[in-house]
């Protein structure tokens, strides 16, 4: 339901309601999602046709009087275009923001009891890891997801702990909650095993990444041919789409050269007067037309998750974290 005039892409909301009574689509909330675009206010109206203060007539296909004073049009082509442009608004997502640290699985824990919002204290069970201060603590249910620092860690019998946590629960998790500790600290030594850092919806549950957040600290400056401030990686380190089925590599780094070809977007902060330390940052954007133009799909029904394995040392950093960033996908 969309027609391109002068390289300009005109698509119209129709009201559920509309689309049930026109019978154009069964999915009507699909459609609905899929155009955010908007004709102006300013309209004048008849039986048979919309105009706008420009001139620019489109055919009404159903409009009743209780729909004449929405912002939202029931509108269909074809459109006459008198000018080389129309009014539109287009509008954000409005479902929860996904903004987790790749991470490192440490062990698959259990809850061991039902958590009430804003609990700043976990009862959880390991395998027999002992999870340490500066760990993370991830808990994901239904569409929630949490990825939280540990800040204090209480025996409690066996493989069972009291986790502090750094800030307080936004949701209440329940015992059949997914449970992990993990590590987010990429700076480690991966030249003899590799290490994996990953993040991943569960179930039927599905997310669009849009980036990445690259940030290093470090002791001494950095430059293009080094990776942070240590020498060129022998091995680098990739990134990738996987699912149980398949794998797309997204790219490979072996200096930070490596992330400008990939993002453009770097820089290397200098420490301040009074000491600090060095730093090297970057963001790898996806989504967007003067981007990729595409967003990284994960599917929690075929086991995607967005990885990075790191192959050779990275000890020499201070500090090394990729957060990726986007959105819960709704149908």
């Amino acid at each position: 339901m969309a027609d391109r005039y002068d390289g300009i892409t005109i698509g119209f909301i129709m009201t559920e309601k509309a689309l049930e009574e026109s019978g154009i689509m069964e999915n009507s909330k699909s459609f609905e999602k899929l155009y955010h675009i908007n004709f102006r206010r300013d309209l004048a109206y008849d039986d048979t046709n919309v105009t706008n203060s420009l001139g620019n007539t489109v055919d009404v296909i159903h409009t009743s009087t209780d729909d004449i004073n929405s912002f939202v049009f029931e509108l269909v082509a074809p459109l006459t275009l008198s000018e080389s442009s129309i009014d539109v608004a287009v509008q954000d997502q409005f479902t929860d923001r996904i903004s987790l640290f790749l991470a490192q699985v440490l062990d698959i824990t259990t809850s061991l009891n039902n958590s009430a919002k804003d609990d700043v204290t976990v009862d959880i069970e390991t395998t027999g890891v002992t999870p340490a201060v500066g760990n993370f603590l991830c808990l994901q249910e239904v569409s929630k997801i949490t990825q939280v620092e540990i800040i204090a860690v209480t025996p409690i019998a066996g493989n069972q702990y009291t986790l502090g946590i750094a800030v307080p629960l936004d949701f209440a998790y329940t015992t059949a909650s997914g449970c992990s500790i993990q590590n987010v600290d990429m700076d480690v030594n991966g030249s003899s095993t590799p290490v994996h850092f990953q993040v991943g919806p569960k179930n039927d549950f599905r997310w669009d990444i849009t980036r990445l957040i690259v940030s290093m600290v470090l002791t001494t400056a950095g430059d293009d041919g080094l990776f942070g401030n240590l020498g060129a990686l022998a091995n680098g380190q990739y990134f990738r789409k996987e699912n149980t089925g398949t794998s797309q590599n997204l790219f490979n780094v072996r200096e930070n050269s490596d992330f400008r070809v990939e993002s453009y977007d770097i820089v290397y902060p200098i420490r301040s007067t009074g000491g600090g330390e060095f730093a090297m940052a970057s963001r790898i954007s996806f989504n967007g037309l003067d981007k990729n133009g595409v967003v990284i799909r994960l599917d929690g029904l075929t086991g995607d998750t967005f990885k990075s394995v790191i192959r050779d040392n990275l000890e020499g950093l201070t500090k090394y974290r990729v957060k990726v960033q986007g959105h819960v996908v709704l149908d």
